[in-house]
């Protein structure tokens, strides 16, 4: 008996030791993981390559995903990619909606983004990818300044989720009242014919210049999405620049506030989107 009774005496002394030995070590290894936690943010991160001077991640660090450029202010990170990495920003301006189900694989050119919509329609979610991926990108963009966008009643154009994320980019959504595009629109005041009449051009060179690959029924085949892309972007970049600048002033966008300006809207434009009384 004094045998079993001393036996469990010391069972009981062991599970005792173990026990204790257990919670020191589980103690111990969250003492040390707080440390490696601690050690894991380096002080020291690589040095700024505009002053040479050692960054310290304490404090939040911008970086440019296109250069080795960081700085301690989210502005000046902005600022250095609109000055240095414009075209990289820029050049997704263009974008086309193409009449189909899915995006085709191949490889398109540089400057436009493609989409895809079974009927060709701007509908709420590819309004959205265009506010993110296209508005978002143009230049001031990235700073959020205050801004205002300029869009006609469709209603693509005023679904919640349209006017949620032109909220979160700091901009004020202002709807073309219906029937006033004509007047108030500047891609129909001044910019979609002379678009148009660049890109029917090219097509039109494209059909002139014959040998072209045929459909089972005989009919010329369309012509690739690719050659359509760069077709897009050579009509685009024949619009002149102040063509565009003008229409916003003929729509009286950006007209002068003090009344002055207000009768350039009914005034006779020459071919170039220019007014008459500004080009004399």
């Amino acid at each position: 008996m004094r045998s079993l009774g001393s036996k469990g005496q010391v069972v009981t002394r062991k599970r005792r030791m173990i026990s204790e030995l257990g919670r020191s070590l589980k103690a111990s290894s969250m003492n040390e993981s707080c440390a490696e936690a601690s050690c894991s943010s380096p002080v020291i991160t690589p040095r700024n390559p505009n002053t040479g001077h050692l960054v310290d991640v304490s404090s939040p660090v911008f970086a440019c995903s296109q250069c080795p450029f960081v700085h301690m202010e989210e502005v000046k990170l902005h600022q250095h990619i609109e000055r240095v990495h414009t075209e990289e920003y820029s050049r997704n301006g263009t974008n086309l909606i193409l009449k189909r189900k899915t995006v085709p694989k191949e490889a398109m050119p540089a400057g436009i983004i493609v989409r895809a919509q079974a009927k060709g329609w701007m509908e709420t979610e590819l309004v959205v990818d265009w506010l993110k991926v296209v508005w978002g990108r143009r230049r001031g963009g990235l700073r959020k300044r205050r801004n205002m966008l300029v869009l006609d009643a469709f209603r693509g154009h005023l679904t919640e989720p349209v006017k949620k994320q032109v909220k979160a980019m700091n901009g004020d959504l202002v709807i073309i009242p219906g029937g006033m595009t004509s007047q108030l629109q500047v891609l129909d005041v001044v910019v979609n014919k002379p678009f148009k009449d660049h890109l029917r051009k090219r097509y039109t060179e494209w059909l002139l210049a014959g040998n072209h690959a045929l459909t089972p029924s005989g009919k010329i085949q369309k012509p690739a999405v690719r050659r359509l892309c760069e077709w897009i972007l050579q009509a685009w970049a024949d619009v002149s620049p102040e063509s565009i600048v003008n229409g916003f002033k003929k729509c009286c966008i950006s007209n002068a506030m003090d009344g002055s300006e207000d009768d350039v809207m009914w005034e006779e434009a020459e071919p170039g989107g220019c007014p008459t009384r500004e080009c004399e």
